[in-house]
């Protein structure tokens, strides 16, 4: 189950985190998934996206930073 989206300042990615722990980013231009990220240990949930870097909270009480 997805828990949070954001769509990037350009409208060209979609930044999906969820209940699985990972973070995905689609290509809105292309339609396709370009990257999943797996990195928490625990449902992601917020994502976000700041001058060009993408964070991620989660339940287990992390932040990612890409």
């Amino acid at each position: 189950m997805v828990t949070s989206l954001q769509i990037t300042p350009n409208n060209r990615y979609l930044i999906s985190g969820s209940r699985d722990k990972s973070m995905k980013v689609f290509d809105l231009k292309k339609m396709r998934e370009t990257k999943v990220i797996t990195e928490h240990k625990r449902s992601i949930l917020l994502v976000s996206f700041q001058l060009k870097i993408l964070l991620s909270f989660s339940g287990d009480f992390g932040v990612g930073l890409v």
